[in-house]
């Protein structure tokens, strides 16, 4: 009986014939691209457009909301399953 591990982000759907292991680290490099594209993003939004301090809170807690409930939701970086 064979294993199928589907894995499934916001631009693709994969289906790997293959071993946890490399179904775990696309995951993982999928997981730090997706953090780091929006690190970047928030990083130069803010030094470009936003310099005061109330402005900042405001927006750093739109950012956490939706970075840390909304993104992952939406992304379904970790949605794999096994059948």
């Amino acid at each position: 009986m064979t294993n199928i591990y589907v894995y499934a982000d916001s631009l693709n759907l994969k289906v790997h014939n293959t071993k946890l292991l490399e179904c775990t680290l696309l995951m993982f490099i999928n997981l730090h691209a997706n953090f780091f594209l929006f690190f970047f993003l928030y990083f130069f939004f803010f030094l470009f457009l936003y310099k005061d301090v109330v402005l900042f809170f405001l927006f750093h807690f739109i950012s956490f909301f939706f970075f840390f409930f909304l993104f992952p939701i939406f992304s379904q970086t970790f949605l794999f399953w096994s059948v």
